[in-house]
């Protein structure tokens, strides 16, 4: 049951140059109804939720009352294509810091955290949210392990990233990494 300031929208695949981009496409008209301006951050749940950047969805897209979500996002709420997902305005705090821990064996030849920083600046994360971030052509899957603080937060220029080198050790069976 959708709250006052909530509605339920259906599940569409992603455009391609939103993947691994924390947005979600959405209609003119429904971000108007809901006082939502192309750009904000809303809540999005399934099983589970997650935060993303709305924005809106192109013309064909108009008359549908769907969402476009990569397969990342999707595997993170726990839903699938045509599945139904709620959406509502949410306020997401700066982070201080964010820590990631990879879901596979990964080294580097070079500290990756500033790379990491440009990467995810301007993007929305909570814990136990799986990423997909490209690095020269290979998508390395990474999950938050930690916020400060500890709720939904945005990177920003001054949020500090720290790269775990231990692998996750939690649900390994799913990645959230699609291809």
């Amino acid at each position: 049951m959708a709250e006052k300031n909530e509605i339920n929208l259906e599940i569409a695949e992603a455009l391609q140059d939103d993947i691994d981009k924390g947005i979600a496409r959405i209609p003119s008209r429904i971000l108007d109804s809901l006082n939502i301006t192309s750009g904000e951050l809303i809540h999005v749940k399934a099983k589970n939720t997650v935060v993303l950047r709305a924005m809106r969805a192109t013309k064909r897209d108009s008359a549908r009352d769907s969402i476009r979500l990569d397969g990342t996002t999707r595997a993170n709420i726990g839903a699938s294509i045509s599945d139904a997902v709620s959406i509502m305005l949410v306020q997401v705090k700066s982070a201080q810091s964010v820590t990631l821990a990879p879901l596979q064996e990964v080294r580097f030849s070079n500290d990756p955290t500033e790379y990491f920083h440009t990467k995810l600046l301007d993007i929305p994360v909570r814990e136990n949210q799986k990423i997909v971030i490209d690095v020269f052509g290979t998508r390395l899957g990474y999950i938050v392990s930690k916020t400060n603080p500890k709720e939904n937060v945005i990177i920003k220029p001054s949020s500090k990233i720290v790269v775990s080198e231990t692998v996750h050790s939690g649900d390994g069976k799913s990645t959230g990494i699609t291809y």
